[in-house]
């Protein structure tokens, strides 16, 4: 599991992650913002069902997902984030 990420992080997205299996709860994945649709979003998948992912932050205070825009569709999800870079 990835923890929280900071501003200067970069990240490695696997694009073909979910090609062949599903999007699992506690995956940190890339996403197409659903109501911004240029804008792109690292979130992490707290519940999947017939309805879209739910997606939260892990800064919940400052967060802006699911509980603001609801599940998304599964085609919205572009990849999972398998590795992060700190370069503080």
């Amino acid at each position: 599991m990835v923890p929280e990420l900071h501003d200067g992080e970069e990240v490695l997205v696997d694009h073909r992650a979910y090609r062949g299996c599903t999007v699992a709860v506690g995956d940190v994945v890339l996403v197409t913002h659903p109501t911004q649709g240029a804008t792109r979003i690292i979130k992490r998948v707290s519940g999947v069902s017939s309805d879209g992912v739910m997606l939260h932050g892990d800064n919940q205070e400052e967060s802006t997902d699911s509980r603001h825009f609801g599940p998304v569709s599964e085609e919205r999800v572009l990849g999972q984030v398998v590795a992060r870079f700190d370069d503080r």
